[in-house]
């Protein structure tokens, strides 16, 4: 008797095609520009990561007020996905990522810490006014 193969995408199949969509997404946008934003964006992809930033942000928190998901999900990709880039940083180093994902990855590292500190800050504000 075999058993039946379950209907529906793996949870890898679905995160690496979100995480590919993305990557479209951000090579659409470099490569659809008109001469004049070119001009004065030049290829970089600064724009384009800080919106699928902004609107990926807005999605979890919309699920998040949704109950589409729950915080569990947040806590582990957040963990997650900041892992596996100070992983590839430190693998592949300035010389392997070159100078603009260099700078990209900084940029992303100083977010995440400025990010990271403003919460870590409210949550223990918001502790002591509890205790006190």
């Amino acid at each position: 008797m075999s058993a039946k193969k379950q209907k529906g995408v793996s949870f890898d199949e679905s995160l690496v095609g979100a995480m590919q969509c993305l990557d479209k997404q951000v090579a659409r946008d470099v490569n659809t520009r008109r001469p004049q934003e070119t001009a004065e964006q030049g290829v970089q992809k600064w724009r384009a990561h800080s919106e699928r930033i902004e609107s990926t942000t807005t999605l979890i928190l919309d699920s998040i007020g949704d109950k589409e998901i729950d915080l569990d999900s947040v806590l582990i990709l957040a963990q997650s996905f900041t892992k596996a880039l100070s992983f590839i940083s430190s693998d592949l180093g300035e010389a392997g990522l070159g100078d603009v994902r260099t700078q990209y990855c900084l940029e992303a590292f100083r977010a995440i810490s400025r990010d990271c500190y403003n919460a870590e800050s409210g949550l223990k504000d918001n502790n002591e006014m509890l205790i006190n």
